[in-house]
């Protein structure tokens, strides 16, 4: 018994460290500063507000040459618009207006991934009150990707979303801070206490 209350103790205490900067590599998100750690914002209907898409602890060394990604809003509340950190866009779409997608090409030479690396600077107007929940997903494949030291053959990494999937959201406006989300059976969580 004392275990399971400890547990819960733990996993409530632990929530709102969980929602900064994520842990794992190859980590992607939508942040409020730079430094990779607000993921929740409040705005009045009307007003825009600035935003980050962060690649977090990337997994490989290197020279960014390619990357892409899709930030969109769940439903119709918000409007997403961005501009890339650095490099050329190949392609910068909108679609249905709310969400944007990025592809994006880097100059050379190709600057160096740091364990935090803004991508994008985003610009998200808030059409009503109700939470906006940002998601990040792929563009041309399911996850978002980059490419390091060579634009057409370089290596080649996936990134994640914070949240854990391309179908949570990993920023709020106007709401509680999202959590990220690992899959995990109760035999799992017991096990990890024995």
């Amino acid at each position: 018994m004392s275990k399971t209350i400890a547990l819960l103790l733990l996993l409530l205490l632990a929530t709102p460290a969980l929602a900064q900067l994520d842990p794992d590599p190859d980590g992607i998100g939508v942040y409020f500063d730079p430094a990779a750690t607000l993921i929740a914002s409040q705005a009045f209907v009307g007003e825009t507000v600035p935003a980050y898409l962060i690649l977090t602890r990337p997994s490989q060394a290197g020279g960014l040459a390619l990357w892409e990604a899709h930030v969109g809003p769940i439903g119709e509340n918000a409007v997403v618009r961005g501009t890339p950190v650095g490099g050329f866009n190949m392609l910068m779409t909108m679609p249905g207006s709310f969400g944007i997608s990025f592809a994006v090409g880097m100059d050379q030479p190709y600057p160096g991934l740091q364990t935090v690396t803004i991508l994008a600077e985003l610009q998200i107007s808030v059409t009503d009150g109700g939470p906006v929940e940002l998601l990040v997903g792929g563009y041309s494949y399911e996850l978002p990707f980059y490419r390091l030291d060579d634009f057409y053959h370089g290596t080649e990494g996936s990134m994640t979303p914070s949240s854990g999937s391309t179908t949570l959201p990993v920023a709020v406006i106007n709401g509680d801070d999202p959590v990220a989300t690992d899959v995990l059976s109760w035999g799992g969580v017991k096990a990890l206490y024995r």
